[in-house]
């Protein structure tokens, strides 16, 4: 694992963890439990709020007793509490981190349908966290739950087909996904398409349409959309 990649899950942990607190404490969604550092944050990752929060009300009653509950519940073979487990082993919610079990659990989910558990394991095998590092399984994964609306697969996925990691690389298809996760939140997904239109890659080379992704992207705390809207204004 990347020294990045580490820096990148602690921030993560600690941000789910000082919002599931706020959350506890009234029972209900408030944008305002996260800061616009964190927002930022979430952004840069590819998770929208909604996602977020999603994750934030699974788990935000997690002790020791429901995690014997999600193993237990796993063992006999029920999906969401096995998708719920490796959610768990990757974040370390509960239990210490162990992305080997992260990716366990989320294949058995995986491989019955769950689209989080799809998505979760894509992440993974993009990232080398507790599997080897493989592009082709990460866009295998991906591509199923994108096809069912996940928005973080569709965003991964976009970031696939733009590199060419694990499939040969395509802009069109990369403008496809990063358009459908765009368009759900994913402020990543908007930065990586207002690039593909500020250099036409993809898609016709249109500065009005980069300019209004980019601005989509930076509302939504994209420090690097920001960045490129102040070099578009100067040139």
């Amino acid at each position: 694992m990347s020294e990045s990649t580490a820096s990148k899950e602690q921030i993560f942990s600690e941000l789910f963890h000082a919002t599931a607190e706020k959350y506890e404490q009234v029972h209900h969604r408030n944008s305002d439990f996260i800061s616009a550092e964190g927002k930022a944050f979430l952004s840069s990752i590819g998770y929208t709020e909604q996602e977020f929060f999603d994750f934030i009300e699974d788990f935000v009653d997690i002790s020791e007793d429901s995690f014997s509950w999600y193993c237990k519940a796993s063992e006999r073979g029920n999906i969401s509490a096995q998708n719920s487990l490796g959610y768990l082993y990757a974040n370390g919610l509960g239990v210490a981190r162990d992305y080997a079990q992260a990716a366990f659990w989320y294949r058995k989910a995986a491989d019955q349908g769950s689209v989080g558990a799809q998505s979760g394991l894509g992440y993974l095998y993009a990232n080398g966290l507790g599997v080897a590092r493989d592009y082709a399984q990460a866009a295998l994964w991906y591509r199923k739950a994108a096809g069912q609306g996940a928005v973080s697969a569709q965003s991964g996925l976009g970031y696939l087909y733009a590199n060419g990691f694990g499939v040969a690389q395509d802009y069109s298809l990369a403008a496809f996904w990063h358009r459908k996760a765009a368009e759900s939140g994913s402020a990543y997904s908007q930065f990586c398409l207002g690039c593909q239109y500020q250099f036409g890659q993809g898609v016709e080379k249109d500065t009005d349409l980069a300019i209004f992704w980019f601005n989509k992207a930076a509302n939504a705390g994209n420090a690097e959309a920001q960045k490129e809207l102040e070099k578009i204004k100067v040139s």
